[in-house]
């Protein structure tokens, strides 16, 4: 048997079997609100995914098809800045339409939140004390914000690299650009890596194509998550450090710092310790080492020790992921039965967030990557960033693709190139399923992203009539509605989001902060106040 047709059998086999097990899980699930969200977005959202990468594998054994693929990813070698800047336009449309320009969850409205402080010269915010626990609901203090009980002072929860890459976009106006200009950079870093590593433009340019064929980038680069940027910041990492010397390590460790402080320390510190025990072996480790560590050090003593401490002290709050960093207990623990089986469905959304077929062809890059150090390490990385996340105690719950993953998923398109390299006949199949991934599972995912946005928003409480200057969110009767209660930092934005604490605190809220407002509509979903 060849092997495009051992590659095709193994890529249709995982996919059947996970057609039949979502179109099985369907079967006994109960209805999609009903589920967790991490559950009703395998379930119900991955299912037509799992169906539709079955044909495709099909179609891309079609020669013609094949060819066409070819020619499509020695443009995308040969024009790598034509390509960077229509896939910023095109993320950037991603963004604006299909997320509309929102960050759905609190992942991602932590970091904005932070950003629009930032951009007004300021590191906390100043939220009315008695208006705490309506602007901010408790839930979101556990993890996402850092609050002061006393006086007021919000901050987000998480290290505010990510926030700080935000700041200026936020400040023009246009926040969700910022993750579209970061994929759309990704994409030429990946080529330039690409060239470098295998020494031809089409391979390259399928370097390329596999990347803008899997969803998981795609939709990713329209969203407000940190995890593009932690892609990015670990790919010119691992190019920097392909070839060290002290000036490169030096580089590679500033990109390392921002890394490690963009949310949290854990996704850059997995994929950096192959890269980094590797440099440990080295003969010249004395002189690279030292150059690595003294990139990393300020932007890590700054964004990292220094605003976990900085939360700590001002806000009086050990509430917050950053200013817990130190309470590892909160953060890991062994694995059990709930947490495993998360994992493989991690595994499975990773499956089915990539290109078709891109992930068994990846599998056969190892072979390669054995013989080739940089590779072996982007193996190792992805790897570790895999099992690692077996000890976290979290699903993910929101996200698109397997999120936990993201930070080393270019390890994918780089391995499967690997692989093409060594068997050629493979790259007219990988390509043609590449191909068929952007042209049919990607605009599948984006109508699927937008109309679950769509929904979402829905819940907020609306008026027909009058002019809104409160909505009151009652989170009980809503699927995540906790995560509508957002306003901009500075309470600036109407109407305010709040979260309904009940009709007596609701009304005594009311009657003390907003006694001109009169109600303008009012159902299951919450109240609306505001001028007639």
């Amino acid at each position: 048997m060849n092997i495009h047709r051992s590659a095709l059998i193994a890529a249709a086999a995982p996919s059947a079997a996970l057609a039949w097990w979502l179109w099985d899980l369907q079967q006994r699930a109960p209805a999609p609100e009903e589920l967790d969200i991490f559950g009703r977005l395998f379930v119900f959202h991955d299912a037509p995914a799992a169906w539709l990468c079955l044909p495709i594998l099909a179609v891309a054994c079609v020669l013609p098809l094949q060819r066409l693929a070819l020619r499509i990813a020695r443009a995308f070698g040969e024009r790598p800045n034509l390509v960077a800047a229509a896939s910023f336009v095109g993320f950037a449309l991603v963004a604006r339409f299909v997320h509309r320009g929102h960050p759905l969850s609190l992942d991602e409205y932590a970091p904005v939140f932070q950003s629009e402080l930032f951009a007004h010269g300021r590191l906390f915010a100043a939220l009315p004390l008695p208006l705490l626990d309506f602007l901010l609901p408790r839930d979101m203090q556990q993890f996402f914000f850092s609050a002061s009980r006393e006086s007021g002072a919000v901050a987000s929860g998480y290290w505010p690299g990510f926030a700080l890459l935000l700041t200026p976009f936020t400040a023009l106006g246009v926040p969700w650009l910022l993750n579209p200009l970061i994929g759309a950079v990704t994409l030429r870093l990946l080529h330039r890596v690409a060239l470098s590593t295998f020494g031809a433009r089409e391979l390259a340019g399928l370097a390329v194509l596999i990347a803008l064929g899997s969803a998981a980038l795609t939709i990713n680069a329209g969203s407000f998550y940190a995890m593009p940027a932690h892609a990015l910041a670990n790919l010119a990492y691992a190019a920097l450090l392909a070839a060290p010397t002290p000036a490169r390590a030096l580089a590679a460790g500033l990109c390392g710092g921002l890394a490690l402080a963009l949310h949290n320390p854990f996704p850059h510190a997995l994929f950096a310790a192959p890269w980094i025990a590797w440099l440990g072996l080295r003969p010249d480790r004395a002189r690279v080492l030292p150059a690595l560590a003294l990139g990393y050090a300020p932007l890590v003593l700054l964004l990292g020790v220094g605003w976990s401490a900085l939360l700590q002290s001002e806000l009086g709050s050990s509430w917050g992921s950053a200013a817990r960093a130190t309470e590892l207990s909160a953060f890991f623990e062994l694995p059990n039965a709930a947490i495993v089986a998360a994992r493989i469905v991690g595994f499975a959304k990773l499956w089915l967030w990539a290109a078709p077929a891109s992930l068994v062809v990846a599998l056969l890059g190892l072979r390669s990557a054995r013989r080739d150090v940089p590779l072996a390490l982007w193996a190792a990385s992805a790897a570790l960033t895999a099992l690692a996340y077996f000890f976290v105690p979290f699903d993910q719950g929101h996200g698109w693709g397997y999120r936990y993953f993201h930070s080393a998923w270019l390890a994918i398109p780089l391995l499967a190139v690997a692989a093409i390299r060594a068997q050629r006949e493979l790259a007219g199949f990988a390509a043609a399923c590449a191909l068929g991934g952007l042209a049919v599972l990607t605009p599948l995912r984006a109508a699927q992203t937008h109309d679950f946005v769509a929904s979402h928003l829905a819940q907020l409480p609306s008026a027909e009539r009058g002019i809104p200057e409160l909505l009151l969110v009652d989170t009980s009767a809503g699927y995540y509605s906790i995560d509508l209660v957002q306003n901009d930092a500075l309470l600036a934005r109407r109407p305010l989001v709040m979260e309904s604490l009940g009709e007596a605190a609701n009304a005594q809220m009311r009657r003390r902060h907003f006694p001109e407002l009169v109600l303008l509509a009012k159902d299951e979903r919450g109240e609306v106040w505001g001028r007639r």
